[in-house]
């Protein structure tokens, strides 16, 4: 079986440096191909990240739009598609969600508003759409097949190897994610407790080797969420870390704690002094914390059964 990962509606690769890292590492562990393009390949299953664009701007240049070139290839081919879904979509009480808020309650002030079109794409492919692929267990896409038929399927954690970085660090802790103002309240609360703190100062999205030298100065990495409301530990940056031989911690009043397991750190607003002991012992806790995560990553399945059933419907072969 041959899959490729179409990213032809990607219009810049550092948005999604994270999750093909992951795809990467998953399907080769799992003894998977996997090809990477700008194309759809006639000779593989294609897999497209969710981010379908039908915006003026193409419509100007008189080019199909994401959905239309989609719709016009699986139909030419008699094929489908699977995709990947990186946005926080649930269906409650007969009511779309975005990032735990109302879809019609999204504008601007509300995250991505962008996800309104998002969504209507996504249920105009649903006949197209062969699955609905998670990265590890978020999003969790809440009662989603109630709202396009599908249900989600967890491409699992890849293993990481131990990286042993020495102790000559230049700071403490690292952000490397894009600035907001809950974001820089809580930085500055921390630099005010005497930690040395290194944010992402470019305040753009970094590509994966500014990222990777961003964390790779500090002892601990940091997961802030983007404000009091925010409910998604970002689980791809938490990974990345480890793989730099990091741990995370989190501060994270507001989210839930669904992880499937312990493999970073969570402090809240009120004990951020508590990252102090963290420090005293990061190299211990990396330790425990990616033991962790590989026990988790081991007992997760590829899912092999959908593969095979979907490489036989289109005569794709391993």
């Amino acid at each position: 079986m041959k899959a490729h990962l179409c990213l032809f509606n990607i219009s810049d690769i550092s948005y999604v440096v994270d999750q093909l890292e992951f795809m990467k590492a998953s399907f080769k562990q799992s003894g998977y191909n996997l090809s990477i393009g700008g194309e759809f390949r006639d000779d593989a299953l294609n897999i497209l990240i969710e981010c379908f664009d039908e915006s003026s701007k193409r419509i100007q240049k008189k080019k199909p739009g994401d959905v239309e070139r989609i719709i016009n290839y699986c139909e030419s081919r008699g094929k489908k598609v699977a995709v990947i879904m990186t946005e926080h979509i649930d269906y409650i009480d007969n009511i779309i969600h975005a990032y735990s808020v109302p879809l019609g309650r999204i504008d601007k002030t509300h995250y991505n508003p962008a996800v309104k079109q998002r969504i209507l794409s996504l249920l105009t492919l649903s006949p197209y759409i062969k699955y609905i692929f998670t990265l590890g267990e978020y999003p969790k896409l809440k009662n989603f097949r109630e709202m396009i038929s599908k249900t989600p399927i967890m491409i699992p954690y890849p293993q990481i190897k131990k990286v042993d970085v020495g102790d000559n660090m230049e700071c403490d802790l690292i952000f490397s994610g894009r600035d907001t103002k809950y974001r820089s309240r809580i930085i500055e609360g921390l630099r005010m407790m005497s930690f040395s703190v290194k944010d992402n100062a470019y305040q753009k999205i970094l590509n994966r080797r500014q990222r990777n030298q961003l964390i790779s100065k500090a002892k601990i990495n940091l997961n802030i969420p983007q404000d009091e409301n925010w409910k998604y530990p970002s689980i791809l940056r938490i990974i990345l870390a480890l793989s730099l031989g990091k741990m995370t911690v989190s501060i994270e009043d507001q989210l839930p704690g669904e992880s499937s397991g312990n493999f970073y750190a969570r402090v809240g607003l009120s004990n951020l002094n508590e990252v102090s002991s963290y420090l005293r012992e990061s190299g211990i806790f990396y330790g425990n914390y990616l033991q962790n995560y590989n026990e988790i990553a081991s007992r997760a399945r590829f899912p092999e059964e959908h593969f095979r059933i979907w490489g036989e419907a289109e005569g794709v072969i391993r």
